[in-house]
């Protein structure tokens, strides 16, 4: 097996170049295949990776930050999620652990139940929050349950092994990632009934990739109620409702877009992006009013946006510093029309040189000092300025 690895700020893009295998799933359901919807809630945002940038530090009114507490126990590389519950955040780290933090960001302990015990995992490829539990989701096992503390209170047992999967109903909605659920049935996204049976058959394809590929943000996430599903190489985002899927955000680059209908990736395809130099991968954190997008362009450029969702206008930003220097970020989430995003701490500095003293504050325990002197991502909350156009 060969891995290619595409490095850009702030994350790593993971292409593992393997034939595709028919994968079954077992046991007896009833699927239902699903058409495509389009609701009057449906948006398409015209974007451009040449037009005028804004520096990001305009855009900012207000800015909080907190910085992850580093310790023997708690040494971050990269920060790209983080889930919170009252006044702890969750922290994805390696070889299975889970950092606690508090909502301050003091270290409290690390959750690892690796192991090959029943109430343990070999490794676990996506987490959530639901409520006090921790939920995990063990590839080709099923969904493992945790408190707080580490101690198991359950698990639910499945073999599908998706790419990434959230809870949907009373069961889950899967991201297939083109693998296939039997020997017949291709479908990008498959649900799953409180039994753990196939229910829904959605997105269906009629080609598969010549490789396989793997990304580390969730393709499939909830926003509110909502529970969305951004296909990896796509330029558009779903809603799950009911019985059924709809578009609800595109992202329309035009030309610009590397891929056209019935497109699929090819063993010539880095080759082709950097002789096209078009978009070709995205990356979205959607909130109810704004999104940030994440474009990358050719081999390793970068185009992002800030997208007001309720009147469609948008902002590129500059990519770089006031010193110069590429600026990381790592989108988290949106809280109302709070931007929460992760970035190196040694650019902080950087940053708020470029804002009055006035515009940020540090949460309780939180200096400068310890953050410069930390190797460890920062927590970063803002305030977004307006950015209508007259």
């Amino acid at each position: 097996m060969n891995n290619w690895y595409y490095s850009f700020p702030s994350i790593k893009v993971i292409i593992i170049l393997t034939p595709f295998l028919l994968l079954g799933c077992g046991g007896k359901s009833e699927e239902k295949e699903v058409e495509v919807e389009k609701e009057d809630s449906f948006k398409s945002f015209q974007l451009d990776i040449r037009s005028d940038d804004t520096p990001f530090a305009e855009l900012i009114d207000k800015l909080e930050i907190t910085r992850f507490e580093e310790t023997e126990e708690s040494l971050l590389s990269y920060v790209r999620q983080v889930e919170i519950y009252e006044d702890k955040m969750f922290v994805p780290g390696k070889e299975g652990n889970i950092h606690v933090f508090s909502g301050d960001g003091d270290f409290i302990r690390n959750i690892n139940r690796q192991g090959d015990g029943p109430e343990e995992y070999r490794f676990w490829k996506e987490i959530w929050l639901e409520g006090d539990t921790i939920c995990l989701y063990v590839l080709r096992k099923g969904v493992w349950r945790y408190d707080f503390n580490g101690n198991f209170i359950s698990s639910e047992s499945f073999s599908f092994p998706a790419t990434h999967i959230h809870p949907y109903k009373d069961g889950y909605a899967l991201d297939m990632n083109y693998r296939m659920i039997n020997d017949t049935s291709q479908y990008a996204l498959v649900t799953l009934n409180k039994k753990l049976g196939v229910d829904q058959l959605l997105l269906p394809f009629t080609k598969r990739p010549e490789f396989g590929y793997s990304m580390p943000f969730k393709t499939v996430f909830p926003l509110g109620d909502e529970v969305l599903v951004f296909p990896i190489m796509k330029d558009t985002v779903y809603r799950l409702s009911g019985d059924s899927i709809q578009p609800a955000i595109h992202y329309n680059f035009g030309e610009d877009w590397f891929f056209k209908p019935g497109d699929v990736l090819t063993n010539s395809f880095m080759e082709e992006v950097r002789e096209k130099g078009r978009v070709w991968w995205l990356y979205n954190t959607v909130g109810k009013r704004y999104v940030y997008l994440s474009a990358t362009v050719g081999n390793g450029g970068r185009a992002r946006y800030f997208i007001n969702r309720e009147n469609g206008q948008s902002v590129r930003l500059v990519n770089k510093l006031r010193s110069g220097e590429d600026f990381a970020l790592t989108g988290i989430k949106w809280d109302g029309d709070d931007f929460l995003f992760t970035m190196q701490s040694a650019q902080l500095a950087d940053l708020l040189e470029e804002l009055d003293v006035a515009q940020y504050s540090y949460t309780k325990g939180s200096t400068l000092e310890e953050i410069e002197s930390s190797e460890n991502p920062v927590l970063v909350r803002i305030k977004v300025k307006d950015f209508a156009k007259d």
